[in-house]
């Protein structure tokens, strides 16, 4: 998606959601792409699962740059169930990445964290080394807050 500036966007809205500031984020919803699929979402009984959704979306933003990087997944399977286990048991190929790279294979394993409770938020993300080119380069989120709700505070 372009825009108005001509500035690329990457965008699939497909399985979105909208969620309240300051709501609870919850979702019983089980959607998307399999390969993007953090590991609590292939979790159990789908009847009874209820999901954050910012961990998530963090988790499917780290399979996108990994991608992007790669041009190959973190984790790959013929079969959905192998495709599946893999997610949920096993790190991230991390040498897809090639050598060195530290910074970003740190902020990888935040990302691909699998308790979805540590994993890093979106504030802490865009302060990350790899992202600000070691604070050189630092992220304006652009948020305007209506309350005195701290930023943190909205991600959690």
């Amino acid at each position: 998606m372009l825009d108005n500036s001509g500035q690329v966007h990457l965008t699939d809205f497909g399985c979105s959601e909208f969620f309240e500031p300051n709501s609870n984020d919850l979702s019983k919803a089980t959607k998307g792409t399999y390969l993007f699929m953090a590991p609590e979402m292939l979790q159990g009984d789908k009847s009874k699962k209820i999901v954050k959704g910012p961990p998530i979306d963090i988790w499917a933003a780290g399979v996108t740059l990994f991608n992007l990087l790669t041009n190959r997944y973190p984790w790959e399977g013929k079969q959905l169930m192998a495709l599946a286990e893999k997610i949920k048991n096993d790190p991230p190929d991390f040498d897809l990445l090639g050598p060195g790279r530290a910074d970003l294979k740190e902020l990888l394993e935040k990302v691909f964290n699998k308790n979805p409770l540590e994993r890093i938020d979106i504030y802490d993300l865009v302060d990350h080394a790899w992202v600000t080119d070691n604070g050189v380069n630092l992220v304006d989120l652009d948020m305007e807050l209506t309350d005195m709700v701290s930023l943190k505070q909205l991600s959690q």
